[in-house]
Parts: C-alpha cells; structure tokens; sequence
C-alpha cells in the first residue's frame, strides 16, 4: 500500500555517492560518502528538467556560434550548472572528513572545499539526477 500525504514526513534521503579517483600511484580508488538530497515534487522536478532542457539549448547554440567563429553571450541564468544542481538539492553529508580524518560539518564553506575535488561535482549531480529520475524509471 502506498498512502499519499499531502504535507510528507518523508522531504529528504540518503544515497552513497562513489567518487572513482586515481591514488598517488595511478590505481583508481573509491572513495564513498552519503549524501543527503531533498526530496524533489514533481513540480520541483518539472522546473529542473524545463531548466535543464533550456540550458542544454543556450550550450548547443553557444557551441554553434563559436563553430562558425562567433561569439554568443549566454546569459548566467539560463545555464543549469551541475553546482546549481548541488546548491539546490544537497542538504546534508555523512562520512565526509579532512586530511586528518575529523569529520566536516556540512556548510556552505566546507561544500566549497568538497566541490573544487575533481570528480566529486559532477559525481553527485550524476548520483542526485539518478537516483532521482532513475528510480522512476525502474517501475
């Protein structure tokens, strides 16, 4: 049974994230923490994918004006970054520390420090955009 709640207990959730990475000697390592995302309405979720779609344009007509040397002004708003992503869905983190290993809080200054580890944005804009749209898709 699935009961329907107008006003759900359940806004948030937890998911590992696995950020692949090459170690000092080239090896790739996995490294895994838990993120906490809201819980989008379908709503929230309509805007975004509209968002979404609308950046996907300004980037294709942006890569056609630079192909045929021009150059387009796209404006900041229209551009849907995987931060932005992050920004709006990321509410929390579990298993997350500093080259010591004491565990960082989740701000907005230590989310900086997370997000500028290459792979790790595009990695929870991935893991936020499957497990959100691809736990639809299972049905």
């Amino acid at each position: 049974m699935f009961a329907v709640q107008t006003n759900p207990s359940i806004q948030f959730y937890w998911t590992p994230v696995n950020v692949e990475m090459l170690d000092e000697n080239g090896k790739k390592k996995t490294f895994i923490f838990k993120a906490k995302f809201r819980r989008l309405s379908r709503e929230e979720l309509d805007d975004l994918s509209e968002r979404l779609e609308k950046s996907r344009k300004a980037a294709l007509k942006k890569a056609q004006a630079e192909a045929e040397g021009k150059e387009l002004e796209v404006d900041e708003s229209d551009t849907l970054t995987d931060a932005k992503v992050i920004e709006e869905t990321l509410i929390g983190w579990a298993d997350v520390t500093d080259e010591n290993g004491q565990k960082l809080e989740f701000n907005p200054d230590n989310l900086a420090l997370l997000l500028n580890v290459n792979p790790v944005r595009p990695t929870l804009a991935k893991t936020f955009f499957a497990t959100t749209y691809g736990a639809a898709g299972k049905n």
